[in-house]
């Protein structure tokens, strides 16, 4: 076997700290906005656990508008 047969077709790269925590801390911010928006729907939702029925008028506008600003992050 000659040096050529152990070539897997990659090469070693500088590691960069820098970019790795910058990666890091967007996607902590992204994770957070996204907490932001639905953990309130979640708390609503536990406000009244005895009750069995949820009266919410208009929810199909209310949660595609939802769905928009999580996918606006997530997304991004």
């Amino acid at each position: 076997m000659n040096e050529e047969d152990y070539d897997f077709g990659f090469t070693a790269v500088d590691f960069d700290p820098t970019a790795v925590q910058a990666e890091v801390d967007q996607t902590k911010s992204k994770l957070q906005q996204v907490e932001s928006l639905i953990l309130p729907l979640l708390n609503n939702l536990m406000k009244n656990p005895e009750k069995e029925y949820i009266h919410w008028p208009n929810r199909q506008a209310v949660i595609k508008k939802q769905i928009e600003r999580v996918l606006a992050v997530t997304r991004s």
